[in-house]
């Protein structure tokens, strides 16, 4: 078991859930792929932001704009350090 390959898919399968109209699937598909990015490498890596960019979008679009913006914030955070 890879963690990091399945987190890939999970990740594929949230954007399409969140392309097709159903982003509460997208959004719990998003989280768990960074449950499983998370296994491998630390929460401030850089490799997560895109994984975090894409949750935030999802956040945003369910008008969650708290969560969001702390989205967006650990994307950016990732690629300062």
């Amino acid at each position: 078991f890879d963690p990091a390959t399945a987190g890939g898919f999970q990740s594929a399968l949230g954007n399409a859930y969140d392309s097709a109209g159903n982003s509460k699937k997208g959004l719990e598909c998003l989280q768990n792929a960074m449950a499983l990015y998370l296994q491998v490498v630390p929460e401030n890596h850089s490799s997560l932001s895109p994984t975090y960019n894409n949750i935030g979008n999802v956040q945003y679009a369910l008008k969650d704009y708290k969560n969001s913006l702390a989205s967006y914030e650990a994307a950016l955070n990732g690629q300062l350090t």
